[in-house]
């Protein structure tokens, strides 16, 4: 064990003794963050099953998800 011990020491002398010139990491903030969206909360309901497949093919016709198919359909006035 004191073997070890003397071996941690010396470790530990060496590394206090290095020295790099290699400059340290800069972290800077993102410049552009998009804006805030609204929370989101998750809707179940009950449909029929034909309306349900309706959905899928229109949103598989307009090439965008089924969650954004039904925000788009509710959006409408």
């Amino acid at each position: 064990m004191k073997d070890f011990d003397k071996k941690l020491e010396q470790f530990k002398n060496k590394a206090k003794d290095f020295s790099t010139n290699q400059p340290l990491q800069e972290v800077k903030p993102k410049v552009n963050t998009p804006a805030l969206k609204e929370p989101e909360v998750q809707l179940n309901v009950l449909i029929p099953k034909s309306l349900l497949v309706q959905l899928k093919r229109n949103a598989i016709e307009k090439d965008i998800k089924l969650k954004d198919l039904v925000i788009e359909l509710l959006n409408k006035d």
